[in-house]
């Protein structure tokens, strides 16, 4: 006959007394009840007390022990053994068997519970064993039970998960003795209806036996006055502060190649066509870009005529022997040849040719054919990648804790999650200002064989400085910003 606890039933492990011959079928039905109901309240209550001492136990061994001694007196069964799931772990360890306070593990019997709880813990029906094998909503086994059943020497066996409301399997339990009481179905239900509130008072006792450890210290701190509690606290507070530990320094960085070069403008003149776009990689004297040579041919087919027509005057000044007129005549010839070879040099350089093997970084001209150029402006920037600068922002306050050589964690923001460990080469030796901060620049190289890192790019660099005391650290800042406000 059930009794609803906890969403499950629970049944009693002996049958209710039945009528006397003399009795009526209604007295008789009435007795039945009464005893249904006296049973439903006793295992009700036995239930209940067995949780809240399994709960208040101080470690997870006493729970164990009390768990398994409550099961056997109020079941009324030989012996009652109990596994439980370490945290994390998927293993289950036998812990307690009671009416033994004490066991050795290596026994045939501990051996034999060992396999038995293990063999229970991984499966999702209750098991029993015996050797008429006619039990209902059981699985018969003949493997770990059957083994333990001839250790023990019974002729009845059976086993419960452990598991709380949310499924966490929390441990295993195992009962043998007597067939007619182990393996009564009564006697599974009630297994089975307390499994969940079991589970969780185990559960609870687990995790207070985690922090055993600071009982004994509150027990000892309680002991002393306020005063003396302070004290300690102070001291245990400076103790921490004292501690040393390697200073960090963060900063802002920025990746720039480590050598660049700026394609500029030979002389003045309109631009045709561009040939590379930013992001290109290109060659040593590949074309990067077309001058306009029109107004060159021009001007140049305008000093040949002057050349002729001053070639020409000379020689009619030497034929009426005008000495000085021809003259005249030979230096304008010589100064337009010198015109002329300027004009061939920089047909030469209509051209835009690169300078090195590297990436366009700079240099998006595609809409600015046609435009003037002045002599000097900067048409592309061209940079190898093989290996990137890393251009450290070091506040001006935290200099002093720097020094070349020191170790350097990178972390950039187009790569979360992935980090590079360098040293830094140099410090620049003036300060100077970027995104309004006043900062010093330091430089660490690193190597860009893969080609993932690309100019601009930006991250966060940790500068590991010389260890400190975990005070200092925390508040070297606070008392510099104070003591800078008082002006002291």
């Amino acid at each position: 006959m059930p009794v609803e606890i906890a969403g499950s039933h629970i049944f009693a492990t002996t049958a209710p007394a039945t009528a006397t011959a003399a009795e009526s079928p209604r007295a008789a039905a009435i007795d039945a009840e009464l005893n249904r109901l006296r049973w439903e309240n006793q295992a009700s209550a036995a239930l209940l007390e067995l949780v809240g001492q399994v709960s208040l136990a101080e470690d997870l061994p006493t729970a164990g022990m009390t768990l398994v001694s409550g099961l056997q007196q109020h079941l009324g069964v030989d012996r009652v053994a109990l596994g439980v799931v370490g945290r994390g772990s998927r293993k289950c360890k036998l812990l307690a068997i009671s009416g033994m306070s004490e066991f050795d593990r290596n026994s045939p019997l501990a051996r034999a519970l060992q396999s038995a709880i293990e063999e229970t813990a991984w499966s999702e029906s209750p098991r029993a064993w015996s050797p008429a094998a006619t039990l209902d909503n059981c699985t018969t086994l003949a493997t770990a039970l059957s083994q333990l059943a001839a250790v023990v020497g019974t002729r009845g066996l059976s086993g419960q998960r452990l598991q709380t409301a949310d499924g966490t399997l929390v441990g295993v339990w195992l009962m043998w003795g007597d067939p007619r009481v182990t393996q009564a179905s009564q006697s599974l239900d009630f297994a089975h209806a307390a499994s969940s509130p079991l589970a969780a008072a185990l559960d609870a006792a687990g995790r207070a036996a985690r922090v055993a450890w600071l009982r004994p210290i509150r027990r000892r701190l309680a002991s002393y006055s306020l005063r003396v509690t302070l004290c300690l606290g102070v001291a245990a507070v400076c103790g921490i502060l004292a501690l040393p530990w390697q200073y960090k320094i963060g900063c802002e960085a920025e990746l720039q190649p480590v050598t660049r070069r700026f394609v500029q403008a030979p002389f003045a003149g309109l631009f045709e066509k561009s040939l590379v776009k930013p992001g290109d990689f290109v060659h040593r004297n590949q074309v990067l870009g077309r001058l306009d040579g029109r107004e060159l041919r021009i001007e140049a087919a305008s000093l040949e005529a002057d050349a002729n027509r001053a070639a020409r005057s000379r020689e009619a000044n030497m034929a009426v022997n005008k000495t000085a007129a021809a003259q005249m005549d030979k230096l304008e010839m010589d100064r337009l040849e010198m015109k002329r070879q300027l004009l061939a040099c920089r047909a030469s350089q209509l051209d835009i040719t690169s300078p090195l093997d590297g990436l366009v970084i700079a240099g998006d001209l595609e809409k600015s054919q046609g435009a003037p150029l002045s002599v000097g402006q900067s048409l592309y920037e061209i940079a190898p990648l093989d290996r990137m600068v890393l251009e450290v922002a070091i506040p001006v306050e935290e200099i002093s804790h720097v020094r070349n050589g020191c170790e350097v964690t990178i972390s950039l923001d187009a790569y979360p999650g992935q980090s590079w460990t360098a040293t830094l080469l140099r410090v620049q030796p003036r300060a100077e200002v970027r995104e309004a901060d006043n900062v010093f620049i330091g430089e660490v190289e690193l190597d860009n064989a893969a080609g993932q890192l690309r100019p601009g790019l930006k991250g966060r660099v940790k500068l590991l400085s010389d260890s400190r005391a975990l005070g200092w650290i925390a508040l070297h800042k606070p008392w510099n910003r104070l003591m800078a406000w008082l002006g002291i």
